[in-house]
């Protein structure tokens, strides 16, 4: 009698750990030529994005670029209409004689630049634990700014503190034995569940997306002033196969936007458009053994195991079709993660039906076990007065917000995430020819997440990431504002663990009163050393001794349909068996 164990493969993510660290990025900005100068400077936008990282011992070197995205106001002369003035007496005019003449004017008019890649940057992150080959996951965004424009008006210099923040993993590699279906019947098995998320691939990309899109509007704009994007996306498995196969999945998405416009009047005008720029990006991933057998309890947050994350780095947009039209630009940056929460049935001890004796041994692997993952919806409020030196507000025109985790504590049966939320505006000022202006507070309004995880111990390491849901601001006076500002905070928990279980286990029947001194067998199919050797109550080491062909010491598997031979000269103790 046989007894099988089912092979199961796991991949699974370890945490070596985090760090952050602020890197500069100086730049000098010239305008294009076809632009006109700038008078007043309304708003320097830095997007960092990293090009390229690489992992050594104990550190991971990162490298990026900045985007910069620049709103300004250039003074257009302009004349009033001829009025007629009447001079007054003593000013060396006839009383009836009347001076037409065009006074100056000069107005603001709003344009908008970006300079792609105008400024790059560097950090090194110390990450005990970090090695070459490991992996890295990084995110940049931007803190202070100093903008000094130039004198001539065509450019400015640029300053911009990054804060740089990796996360370092490593994937391991195990091959576990679980229970399976070949068990004799009425065998008392003791199982130890364990659950691993088993990370069978993945993959980032790049993607350029682009439309042409109407506008609704009486008057045809002019130009676009600003313009925010925000993408979104789903995965499916393409061609759902067996195990071992390369595998496609297909992501699939979307990008909103929304433009601040100048109209051909000089009025300001909003447009928004969802959904209306689809895109589609296809993935080969080299699918583990991961098929059969442990049920899979969790799939992610889009499609069977599939994880999708779309995120925006930099958008452009320009009027076109007479004014009718605008033409947008989107980067997007796309990555696709295929894992599963696994929950594996270790067997642990193992006893046969009354008249059958069955022997194992057993190994102890090291595992990543799944906690488990949560959510927090939090909503913050928090009243901000205008910082010195802006004008008072009329209007409000687009917000923004940013929000990022500082520290992570870990207790009991909950996660607590502190950080921050960046807020900024732009708005029409309540002043003289209604310029617009930008307001922006750093660490404007405190973040505090509480995520309910069964199982959370302190001294576990959590994996959190927020991100700002919407934002919403509401003008109380010409000097203050209150922030509405929804965040969405998740975390996952894993911890590594050693976990002893059963590797093979064989069917022993009793021992032979007077048993041959020799017997040859046929290797069947799943037969080891280790199998056999207790099957004839046989001596390993003996076995080895008279089949010299077993250079390898008789490790794993045997090759089906040899002839081997087994001294049975004495009888074994059985140590081991259980």
């Amino acid at each position: 009698m046989d007894v099988t164990l089912q092979r199961q493969a796991v991949r699974m993510a370890r945490l070596i750990g985090t760090a952050s660290r602020q890197a500069v990025a100086e730049a000098t900005l010239e305008l294009p030529a076809a632009l006109p100068d700038i008078a007043r400077v309304v708003r320097v936008a830095a997007r960092p994005v990293v090009t390229g990282w690489e992992a050594g011992d104990d550190e991971v070197v990162v490298q990026g670029a900045v985007d910069f995205v620049i709103i300004y106001a250039h003074e257009r002369e302009e004349r009033a209409e001829a009025r007629d003035i009447e001079a007054e007496p003593g000013y060396g005019l006839d009383d009836d004689v009347s001076a037409a003449f065009d006074p100056v004017e000069y107005r603001e008019v709003l344009y908008r630049h970006r300079w792609r890649r105008g400024g790059v940057f560097e950090a090194v992150l110390d990450v005990p634990g970090a090695h070459p080959g490991a992996a890295v996951e990084v995110a940049a965004f931007p803190e202070d700014m100093d903008v000094q424009l130039h004198h001539d008006g065509r450019g400015v210099d640029v300053e911009v503190i990054v804060s740089v923040r990796g996360r370092v993993k490593e994937y391991q590699q195990a091959e576990v034995f679980v229970r399976g279906e070949a068990l004799p019947q009425d065998a008392e098995a003791d199982v130890q569940e364990t659950a691993v998320e088993h990370v069978r691939g993945g993959g980032a990309t790049h993607l350029s997306v682009q439309g042409t899109l109407p506008v609704d509007a009486d008057v045809p704009l002019a130009r676009v002033v600003d313009v925010w994007a925000a993408a979104r996306a789903s995965a499916e498995w393409e061609n759902p196969g067996a195990a071992g196969e390369a595998r496609r999945v297909v992501v699939s998405g979307s990008v909103d936007y929304r433009a601040l416009c100048v109209d051909e009047n000089g009025d300001l005008v909003t447009v928004e458009w969802h959904g209306e720029t689809p895109f589609t990006y296809r993935f080969e991933l080299e699918e583990g053994a991961a098929g059969g057998g442990p049920e899979a309890v969790s799939g992610g947050r889009s499609g069977a195991g599939l994880t999708a994350v779309a995120r925006v780095s930099g958008v452009d947009a320009f009027v076109v079709g007479g004014g009718r039209q605008v033409e947008l630009f989107a980067d997007v940056e796309l990555t696709v993660q295929a894992a599963a929460v696994l929950r594996l049935p270790l067997l642990v001890g193992l006893a046969g039906p009354e008249g059958t004796e069955i022997h194992y041994r057993t190994a102890t692997f090291g595992l990543e076990e799944w906690i488990g993952e949560g959510t927090a919806d939090e909503r913050l409020q928090q009243t901000l007065e205008l910082p010195p030196g802006h004008p008072p507000v009329d209007r409000l025109l687009a917000a923004e917000a940013h929000a990022a985790v500082e520290d992570v504590l870990v207790l009991g049966d909950k996660i607590i995430a502190e950080g921050y939320v960046d807020v900024g505006v732009l708005y029409v000022a309540r002043t003289e020819g209604q310029p617009v202006h930008f307001a922006a507070w750093r660490r404007a309004v405190p973040l505090e997440a509480e995520v309910p995880l069964a199982g959370a111990e302190p001294g576990m390491e959590a994996e959190v990431d927020a991100e700002v849901a919407s934002v919403e601001l509401d003008l109380l006076s010409r000097e203050a504002v209150e922030a509405d500002v929804r965040v969405e905070v998740r975390a996952k928990l894993t911890r590594p663990v050693e976990r002893e279980a059963i590797v093979e286990a064989v069917a022993v029947p009793p021992p032979e009163e007077d048993p041959p001194t020799f017997t040859f067998v046929v290797i069947q199919p799943g037969d080891t050393l280790w199998k056999l050797s207790r099957r004839y109550h046989a001596d390993l080491d003996e076995i080895l001794r008279v089949n010299p062909w077993l250079e390898d010491g008789g490790e794993g598997p045997l090759p089906p349909g040899r002839r081997l031979g087994v001294p049975r000269g004495r009888p074994v103790a059985q140590a081991g068996a259980g």
